[in-house]
């Protein structure tokens, strides 16, 4: 509920959703610093296989989902009983190759962050890799993702249970389409829902055109568009389908949404992590005293071409290194602990370098 400046555009926050309702004008703002450039395309580096890691981890917990157990749940009139049957205890588990991860990239930014120090400063150092305050921030987010992708899961299956069950879909349908929706948003969640939907109650000429390129392969006609509007194209297809084909179709668009949400979460993440390892390097330098505690600072560092209107006041601002940044919403650590996939950096510097 409020109007954001991002990318160029206004967008309008309603509880869940972001609709770009017009154009803004961007302020003129300085680029990245050389600190920041370099963390960020450290940052680049390391979001690949932050998403690997998790879009593998959440296929492994969705096929970890009964889809029995939810019709049997269905079948005796239990709908409270659906969370139930999901084996929540395991999401950790099967997520935990993020942590890892996210480990590497604390270090990478670490490992860089050290080549900022001064030249007196830097070949008296050694970042310690066993280093407490790394092993705090990994087992931090691992479990904040957790608690973020489960809470994220349950409001969606809560969403669209009632809906399926209504639709007048048999209870093993109606089961696979709540598995479908176990690791997604509840706007992808009902996005996925509907595509099914639609398909199995014929409304086919109400898919959208990225739907339509979907559904192309099974008329044999590879990623062109098809008239669906048309009764004949219709019947053929609806003619053409069966169980599988609609399972097939329904758990592709799933995936999919996995793959696009992992994306968002790994370039968060990722940042995250690399601005944290930068932190960390200092505050372990001052921690030894090889940098003076009282004249190291952080400055926060905007990235011009897509900051929101959250972040854009920040620019500049420096606060000693174990201090936090005052925020719109909240004291932070680091810039990107402020919203997802936030594009914020920050520089370590010592003060006489502020000027």
């Amino acid at each position: 509920m409020g109007k954001l400046q991002a990318a160029g555009v206004v967008l309008d926050r309603m509880g869940s959703r972001t609709v770009v309702i017009g154009k803004a004008k961007r302020p003129k703002t300085t680029p990245f610093s050389r600190q920041g450039a370099a963390m960020n395309a450290l940052a680049d580096t390391i979001q690949s296989s932050v998403k690997i890691s998790l879009t593998r981890g959440l296929f492994r917990f969705r096929d970890r989902v009964d889809v029995d157990a939810i019709a049997g749940a269905i079948l005796a009139g239990e709908e409270a009983k659906i969370l139930d049957t999901i084996p929540w205890e395991q999401m950790e588990t099967d997520i935990s190759g993020v942590g890892i991860a996210i480990e590497d990239g604390m270090l990478e930014g670490a490992n860089k962050g050290r080549n900022f120090f001064p030249a007196t400063v830097k070949p008296r150092f050694e970042f310690d890799t066993n280093n407490p305050r790394v092993a705090q921030f990994i087992k931090t987010r691992t479990a904040s993702l957790v608690v973020e992708i489960s809470e994220n899961s349950r409001n969606s299956i809560r969403a669209i249970t009632r809906q399926v069950i209504d639709s007048g879909l048999k209870p093993k349908a109606a089961a696979r389409s709540i598995r479908n929706v176990v690791g997604l948003t509840s706007r992808q969640a009902q996005a996925v829902t509907n595509f099914r939907l639609k398909i199995e109650q014929g409304r086919l000429s109400d898919l959208t055109d990225a739907q339509r390129r979907d559904i192309a392969p099974r008329l044999g006609r590879g990623r062109s568009r098809i008239k669906l509007n048309d009764p004949k194209v219709r019947a053929q297809f609806q003619a053409a389908l069966d169980r599988q084909d609609i399972d097939g179709m329904a758990d592709k668009m799933s995936k999919r949404m996995i793959k696009q949400r992992s994306e968002m979460i790994a370039r968060t993440e990722s940042l995250n992590a690399v601005n944290a390892g930068h932190l960390s390097v200092w505050q372990q330098a001052a921690d030894d005293g090889i940098v003076d505690r009282a004249n190291a600072m952080k400055r926060w560092i905007i990235d011009p071409t897509t900051a929101c209107e959250i972040c854009m006041p920040q620019q500049g601002q420096t606060v000693p290194i174990d201090e936090q940044f005052s925020t719109p919403v909240g004291p932070v650590d680091v810039p990107t602990q402020v919203h997802p996939q936030c594009n914020c950096m920050m520089e370590l510097l010592l003060e006489r370098e502020q000027s």
